[in-house]
């Protein structure tokens, strides 16, 4: 006789598995849409050109894109679970660290660490 493996831990609650994976994408899509909105006074506040600009917005897509791939990987090997979490809590410590941003190389390296930790919990 073979052992049944036990099933999954999130198999009764698809509901709150749906609401967090929805949250998560809403709160990228609003960073997203915030700091699109912010670069004028970005560039204003930091004294930032418009090459710097493009780097706060490409800083973050770049090393999403980048990650896309092995962040996957790593859900596959050390759970799914555990990525998104160590993700989520990378992504929102590199929020607070562009909400204090004190320059634009800053902004710049906390905006880069959101792409590194966006992928994980996506």
């Amino acid at each position: 006789m073979r052992a049944q493996s036990a099933p999954p831990s999130n198999a009764g609650r698809p509901g709150v598995v749906l609401a967090v994976c929805c949250f998560s994408l809403f709160m990228a899509q609003l960073d997203a849409t915030a700091v699109n909105v912010a670069l004028p006074a970005i560039g204003r506040d930091l004294h930032a050109g418009i090459t710097g600009l493009q780097w706060v917005v490409d800083g973050f897509v770049l090393a999403l894109g980048s990650l896309a791939m092995s962040a996957g990987a790593a859900g596959d090997r050390l759970g799914r679970r555990r990525v998104f979490r160590r993700g989520l809590v990378v992504f929102t410590v590199a929020s607070l660290a562009c909400s204090l941003a004190p320059s634009l190389g800053w902004l710049i390296g906390a905006r880069v660490t959101q792409g590194i930790g966006w992928p994980d919990w996506s």
